[in-house]
């Protein structure tokens, strides 16, 4: 039986939704894209005996009950799933899941723990007094790296710039640590790629954001068993079938979960392994698809 994949991707992710859409017709099979606010016109175009539905696409809270509503309602079979796409939308929700299950995923706190009801002097004493004087603020909903801010007990000035122009209840709080390499490792099906891609720190300590996502520099890395096995836990808790985990390790070797995604796209990673990302995951849509259907 010949499938069709509809692909739901955002506007910049299309580039990569259409390489991995590429290698399943490459492999015999038919594939579209579409887009979060239009995918149903296009699903009901398609054959509704014979589609699967893989979305790429991580929700911002605001529109998250909507479109989850109709991934729900959708009859066909969704990869990854609803529960997976919401997890790894909510950073914060996912971490503590991870932690809940026993895996060492950065210990996490909602920025509001320390900043309702509180003045900005207030709120900055108690977070570093929980934190030992280092933190690290992240948006909930990632952003690839961006609005990533670290605070030391000496920049309260700084803070209460962040304080006055952003909403706290966008951010979680996590204790600083001495990273000194970022892994990205590809699961799919339960399977860990055997390489990884790393971005390591560098020397200037203004340059303290590591970041598999957006930095150009990425280089392929060997996953150590341990690295593979946590990776493949991690997609475990979560209930993914696609899933791109990013590992931290510390200047005093241990790893840490760093958060888990589902629409990364990995046009730079798959130029560096001659696309065998996009047929891994193909090839993983197309074994389910026989499944599911």
């Amino acid at each position: 039986m010949e499938y069709t994949f509809l692909i739901l991707t955002t506007r910049n992710g299309s580039k990569y939704a259409r390489s991995i859409g590429k290698a399943i017709f490459k492999l015999g099979h038919h594939y579209k894209l579409a887009g979060v606010d239009n995918f149903i016109p296009v699903l009901a175009k398609c054959p509704a005996e014979q589609t699967v539905v893989h979305s790429r696409v991580a929700y911002p809270f605001i529109t998250a009950s909507k479109w989850l509503a109709e991934i729900v309602a959708c009859k066909n079979p969704v990869i990854n799933s609803p529960k997976t796409l919401m997890l790894t939308s909510n950073k914060l929700q996912c971490n503590r899941m991870l932690r809940d299950a026993g895996l060492d995923a950065v210990p996490s706190l909602p920025l509001t723990q320390f900043t309702n009801n509180l003045p900005a002097k207030e709120s900055f004493i108690k977070m570093m007094g929980m934190f030992n004087g280092r933190v690290i603020i992240k948006p909930i909903v990632s952003s690839g790296g961006k609005n990533v801010f670290r605070f030391s007990d000496d920049e309260y000035l700084d803070y209460t710039y962040f304080w006055e122009n952003y909403q706290h209840k966008e951010f979680f709080v996590q204790p600083y640590i001495n990273v000194v390499a970022m892994r990205r490792v590809i699961v799919i099906n339960s399977q860990a790629m055997h390489m990884g891609f790393e971005d390591t720190r560098l020397p200037d300590d203004e340059k303290w954001k590591l970041s598999v996502c957006i930095n150009p520099e990425i280089t392929i890395s060997p996953l150590s068993v341990k690295e593979k096995s946590l990776a493949e836990r991690v997609q475990n808790i979560v209930g993914g079938t696609i899933n791109f985990i990013d590992l931290m390790s510390s200047d005093q070797g241990k790893v840490f979960v760093s958060e888990v995604n589902t629409s990364c796209n990995l046009s730079r990673h798959d130029k560096l392994v001659g696309g065998n990302i996009a047929v891994a995951i193909a090839q993983c849509l197309i074994e389910r698809a026989g499944r599911l259907l």
